[in-house]
């Protein structure tokens, strides 16, 4: 619930539970006045949780979302280490194989790098459709797809 409905409805409460407040309504009709109010607040906050509810699995969907196949886009903003728009063989080996302090497999590092560098070589010219030696985003996808299938 917004902090604007929760305070209109503690204002109307308070209003309908001041007998003085409203002197032309008598005791039954205030107990009335009372129930509705209450279902009135149970009805806005069932909404509310439903909302919120519908709220988290959205976000949930779009930050839980696999990043493969990535927006070639970001891809290529995230490799793209002399801002050309494009990605040339050497960005993308330094941007997959960069050191990330959290994995700390020691060894394995390397052997990733190697096998890395081996699969890149395979299919980043087979990518390069124009021979430029360098990646668009159309580029980009084909090769993304590629080191995925080999990765099966």
């Amino acid at each position: 619930l917004k902090p604007f409905s929760l305070k209109l409805l503690a204002q109307s409460v308070r209003l309908l539970s001041t007998p003085s407040s409203c002197p032309a309504l008598n005791q039954g009709e205030m107990s009335g006045l009372w129930r509705l109010s209450w279902l009135a607040f149970l009805l806005l906050a069932v909404i509310g949780v439903a909302r919120a509810a519908e709220d988290d699995d959205e976000s949930m969907e779009h930050e839980g979302a696999d990043p493969s196949p990535e927006d070639p886009k970001e891809t290529i903003l995230s490799l793209d280490q002399d801002k050309d728009g494009k990605v040339s063989f050497e960005e993308v080996y330094a941007g997959a194989t960069e050191d990330d302090s959290e994995e700390g497999e020691g060894g394995s590092d390397e052997e990733f790098k190697v096998e890395f560098k081996e699969k890149l070589t395979k299919h980043f010219s087979k990518s390069d459709a124009d021979g430029d030696g360098f990646l668009d985003e159309t580029e980009i996808s084909t090769l993304i797809a590629a080191l995925e299938a080999d990765d099966l």
